[in-house]
């Protein structure tokens, strides 16, 4: 596999413009790279680390939040995606899953090392999605990483995801709730995709505005899978291990503005959490936690 070394963080507002073009002109390959990128010392601006965290509920403590290390290595994967190898254009991507491995806390002080690479194609019924595999290292010893599905939808495939969730969504409102089950509401406004959007670089523009998302199918603009995810993980910081994994699938998105709620159970060495609308029960995110050794 072929890794490009940087010298620098690749600066977003010159990867946005090729975004654009990749968008215009496809590159027609239908196979993924076995290309990486990768960043040396990487440190935390302490001002961006407090604003992420009033946007997305953490609280202020000297370990980073386990969702953090994906927002250092957020322009590592748009280098990836606007490289002209990329067989998707990156305006449009959804992304539908996420999957973080933390082994260990990270001090907000640390000094990472940073790799991203293109993983696996996959099938799905609303396209083809794909991974992008991200790993954090301090001194050689691996403590973080993370696989990031993508989908790129093709309108003439199959659609049936939606029913799919909608009969699921029902299911789950008829199954016997958990003793050790708890809720929470979320009120989120207009403008939730756009705080997201300025304090982890991800401006794309089906989170920013209606008039933008509609571009890309969806009638308003819809909240970033991983504020979701983070959100998630701040309302249960607390529950949560020093080393752990923590998988979720973004189900039908969130259009802005929403009231959605959280739900947690332990189940076994699992805990379980969930996001969905709080009016008809559509499912938004499902996610569990487990610890690592």
């Amino acid at each position: 596999m072929l890794v490009d070394e940087l010298d620098q963080s690749p600066a977003l507002w010159q990867l946005f413009p090729m975004a654009v073009v990749r968008s215009l002109l496809p590159s027609g390959r239908k196979e993924l790279p076995e290309r990486g990128v990768r960043l040396n010392r990487v440190q935390v601006h302490h001002r961006s680390l407090t604003s992420y965290g009033s946007v997305c509920g953490f609280s202020s403590t000297a370990m980073l939040p386990p969702t953090y290390p994906h927002i250092l290595a957020f322009p590592l994967q748009m280098a990836l995606m606007t490289d002209a190898s990329c067989p998707f254009p990156l305006l449009g991507l959804v992304h539908i899953g996420n999957r973080i491995q933390q082994y260990r806390r990270i001090h907000r002080d640390s000094v990472l090392d940073l790799e991203c690479r293109f993983g696996d194609l996959m099938p799905h019924d609303k396209g083809t999605a794909f991974s992008i595999n991200t790993f954090a290292s301090i001194a050689g010893e691996r403590i973080w990483s993370s696989q990031s599905i993508m989908l790129h939808r093709d309108r003439n495939a199959k659609n049936n995801t939606k029913e799919n969730h909608k009969k699921k969504a029902g299911k789950a409102e008829n199954r016997p709730h958990s003793q050790t089950e708890s809720r929470e509401e979320w009120v989120l406004d207009k403008g939730t995709g756009m705080r997201y959007a300025q304090v982890s670089g991800d401006f794309n523009p089906i989170h920013l505005h209606p008039l933008s998302a509609r571009l890309f199918g969806f009638p308003r603009a819809i909240v970033h899978g991983m504020w979701t995810k983070a959100r998630c993980l701040a309302a249960i910081a607390e529950q949560l291990p020093p080393a752990f994994e923590v998988d979720v699938q973004f189900k039908l998105p969130i259009l802005l503005p929403a009231q959605v709620t959280m739900t947690q159970s332990q189940q076994e060495d699992h805990l379980h959490f969930s996001v969905h609308d709080s009016k008809n029960g559509s499912p938004h995110l499902s996610g569990r936690i487990r610890p690592l050794p």
